[in-house]
């Protein structure tokens, strides 16, 4: 009677473990949910996303394309690291997009009398491309870096919800590069995250 119930707990035990084996991933590596995304609809207006961690909630502000959640995320050092890196790439898209726009109008506003050589249309024609190459090189880094700052939100939520592996985060490098060409000069730029 001894090894029956010896063999009965044995087994019992075996069958817990291949029942645990078998669970799906998502369920073996779920956490408790502290931090989240949330979105209302609207109907004049984009959604405007909230971050709530630990029953506080954040809002995105009208200038800034980010969150200020680092703080609130102190108790997590991987966590921590993404969100401040999501921090220092929502005030650099900001700062471009914004800064791409003032620089533009300053553009626009500082039309200079056309020279003896020039006619005014050829004067405006130019100041119109210099307007158009400082909007969009300005956009365009505004959204890339909007992008890699959203990665970084979303992988700051994964690890405070304990749902990651716990790695370090991993290395963002911004490079710009001015590579000479045989009529002046090319402005290359790139983002590795």
């Amino acid at each position: 009677m001894k090894n029956r119930n010896i063999m009965f707990t044995k087994l019992l035990l075996t069958l817990g473990a291949l029942a645990t084996a078998a669970a799906p991933a998502s369920v073996a590596l779920a956490g408790e949910t502290r931090a989240y995304i949330t979105s209302e609809p609207g109907f004049f207006s984009a959604p405007k996303p909230k971050v709530t961690i630990d029953n506080r909630t954040f809002e995105s502000g009208a200038f800034e394309m980010g969150y200020e959640v680092a703080d609130a995320m102190k108790s997590n050092p991987v966590a921590y690291e993404w969100a401040k890196k999501h921090e220092s790439y929502s005030t650099i898209s900001s700062i471009a997009l914004w800064g791409s726009y003032a620089a533009g109008l300053a553009l626009l506003f500082s039309i200079p009398e056309p020279t003896a050589e020039q006619s005014y249309k050829e004067q405006r024609r130019s100041t119109l491309d210099a307007y158009i190459v400082v909007l969009s090189v300005g956009v365009l880094t505004a959204i890339g870096c909007k992008k890699a700052a959203d990665a970084y939100l979303y992988r700051a939520i994964n690890a405070f919800n304990g749902v990651s592996d716990g790695s370090t985060p991993p290395q963002t490098k911004l490079g710009i590069d001015i590579v000479p060409v045989r009529d002046g000069a090319s402005l290359a730029m790139q983002l590795e995250f």
